[in-house]
Parts: structure tokens; sequence; C-alpha cells
């Protein structure tokens, strides 16, 4: 929700993500809203990116990505690496990707009740203001859905059925 979490609570699923795949993971503690709002999140990812890029790690051996806001984030980071003309990782995963900040998904509504995580009447994500300040929640850079994603590498999209970000991901897929 890019208010929430950290390095903590997502060591896990990487750890398990890095020993499926055989692979290196480098976490990122990105800064967090409310203090730290648009674009802090983007500059540290990319900050991330760039780094391991000076480390001679080749941009065909990284593998970026993220679940809920941090997928999105993903996406936001690799649009921003191809419009700078930067070399773009090989491929990207996406966990229940959060791309619309406008709330435009009819499954807000059509999972609210069915959502684990973050259904039930009142909660919509509740952190986008914290994290939008002044912005427009449909800048591709906040909301990456509406970004031009042509020539991003492989993309894996994971969803729930039963999840208020399934149409994020199934618009995103279409597109």
């Amino acid at each position: 929700g890019f208010c929430v979490c950290s390095l903590e609570t997502h060591r896990g699923l990487a750890s398990r993500l890095a020993l499926a795949c055989q692979a290196r993971v480098l976490i990122i503690d990105y800064r967090l809203s409310p203090e730290h709002p648009f674009p802090a999140a983007l500059e540290d990812s990319l900050s991330a990116y760039r780094w391991l890029l000076a480390q001679n790690v080749s941009a065909n051996q990284i593998v970026v990505g993220g679940d809920s806001a941090g997928g999105g984030l993903t996406l936001a980071t690799v649009v921003s690496l191809r419009d700078a003309g930067q070399s773009l990782p090989k491929a990207l995963f996406l966990l229940s990707p959060w791309t619309d900040l406008t709330f435009s998904g009819e499954s807000l509504q059509t999972r609210k009740n069915l959502d684990p995580i973050f259904g039930g009447e009142g909660n919509r994500l509740g952190f986008a203001p914290a994290y939008l300040g002044p912005h427009n929640p449909a800048n591709p850079l906040i909301s990456p859905l509406f970004a031009d994603l042509q020539s991003l590498p492989p993309t894996l999209i994971h969803v729930g059925s039963d999840e208020i970000l399934l149409d994020d991901s199934v618009r995103l897929e279409k597109k």
C-alpha cells in the first residue's frame, strides 16, 4: 500500500522465490508514505536497479518483481527505465499488482466481500491518498495501467479470482 510492509514482512517470500528460482535476491526498503509520498518509492526502486547495474550485474540477469503496491512499482520502474532509454531487466513478475490508483476496476466492488485481505466494508486500499499527495492518480508512473506498455520485458502476472485487485491484473494483461 506504499505505507506499510518492510524488508521483514517480505523476507520470507523473497527467500522462497530465490530458492525456487536458484537465484540471488535483492529486496529494497523503499521509502514509505505518508512521510515520503510519490515519487519517493519510484526513485528508490530506480536507484536499486541502477545500483545492480553499477555492480556489473547485466540487465539480462535481472528479474524485477513485487506484490500489490510493489507490483505497480515494478511496472512504473520499468516504464521509467524504458522511457529514459536504459537497459531493461530480462523479465517481470507481478503478484496481485495494484496498477490503478484511480480505483476504476469493477472488482473493487464485485469482490469486496470475497477478498481475504482487502475486502469488507470501508476498505478500498485507503493508503492511496498518502502516496498520491497532490499528484493525479491517473499519472502512468502512479497507475501504470495507464502507461504505454509497449516494449516491456516478458511479464508474469499472478492474481486470485477473489481479489479486489483482480481487474487491475485482467486489464493489464489485456493491454
